[in-house]
């Protein structure tokens, strides 16, 4: 894969749409976007934490689900059809943590309508807490 390029997308354009949306969804703040690549995190203020401030698992796989949705996007603009077809993470440590951040890449976005990603999150810049992959079926008719 090539080093990320100019995104297809802009944080603006991202911003709009999710406005727009009447869905709820996790509190990911994107701090960085370019094609094939999403950085972003949750403040853990905004979400319920588990007994002692421990970062749940659902909101982990929430997060790489949106972000990979994003990620998509960096490719052929919003394409709102874009749907999950595989969500894989591994929990290697509890997180805990004033924020959780995740870094993503495309590793692939194939010529027969599915994309692949990977995130790796930390709820501190030196330890990865979850190593998450997921697979994206993108529409034909973009």
């Amino acid at each position: 894969m090539s080093e990320a390029g100019p995104s297809a997308l802009s944080l603006d354009e991202l911003n709009t749409f999710f406005e727009s949306l009447k869905m709820d969804r996790p509190p990911v703040q994107i701090d960085e976007l370019a094609q094939d690549l999403v950085r972003g995190h949750i403040d853990t203020n905004a979400i319920h934490t588990r007994p002692g401030g421990f970062i749940p698992g659902p909101v982990m796989m929430a997060m790489a689900d949106v972000v990979g949705w994003i990620l998509v996007f960096t490719r052929v603009g919003i394409t709102p059809m874009a749907l999950t077809w595989d969500l894989s993470i591994n929990f290697l440590r509890p997180a805990h943590g004033s924020d959780l951040m995740i870094e993503s890449r495309q590793t692939k976005f194939g010529r027969l309508s599915h994309a692949t990603h990977e995130f790796t999150m930390r709820a501190e810049p030196t330890k990865v807490v979850a190593h998450a992959t997921t697979t994206y079926v993108v529409p034909d008719n973009r």
